[in-house]
């Protein structure tokens, strides 16, 4: 908290539709619409004062017109499943892969340019559904500790396992950044 902005963070969905916290927050807008041309988003305001703009989804560029959306709110750059993320015999980037993917675009970008960098990147890493009968290898939670059944600690032993690979994942990209002369 001594190093970053920080606070609280409040969303109008739970579970599915995580697409409007995203577009929520880099338009401002509180609700969702159809994005089917250029419009001011923060993104594009940051663009207008110098900044190269760029991010990722580890997703594919075709759910919710990601690719278009992009273009629409203003980002110079921003890469998908199909362009960067695609991984062999996995269906997503991990977040340890993806921030280090992060922090290199950082540096790529620092050594072409002195404009001040902008990304907003999104991780699919531990996006549910969790499974009932997998525990990652860590028990957070047992049914002895929690009288949870045997089900739901695995669930929330697999949410949690992959809150804990984040936090690694986070801190490895703080201490790169860190390192940085800037």
């Amino acid at each position: 908290e001594e190093e970053s902005i920080h606070g609280r963070l409040v969303t109008n969905i739970f579970a599915g539709g995580t697409i409007d916290t995203e577009r929520s927050f880099v338009t401002g807008y509180p609700y969702m619409s159809e994005y089917r041309t250029d419009l001011p988003t923060y993104v594009s305001w940051l663009a207008g004062q110098g900044y190269y703009t760029e991010g990722g989804h580890t997703g594919y560029d075709w759910f919710y017109n990601r690719r278009n959306v992009a273009r629409y709110f203003g980002f110079d750059n921003y890469y998908f499943y199909e362009d960067r993320y695609e991984t062999p015999g996995d269906s997503l980037m991990h977040d340890d892969e993806f921030f280090a993917d992060l922090l290199q675009l950082y540096r790529d970008h620092r050594a072409e340019s002195d404009a001040p960098y902008f990304s907003f990147s999104v991780t699919y890493q531990n996006h549910g559904p969790y499974e009932w009968t997998y525990t990652a290898g860590e028990a957070y939670l047992t049914p002895a500790a929690t009288g949870f059944g045997e089900e739901t600690c695995h669930v929330w032993n697999n949410y949690l396992k992959g809150v804990a690979d984040t936090i690694d994942a986070m801190t490895q990209l703080t201490r790169g950044l860190e390192a940085l002369e800037e």
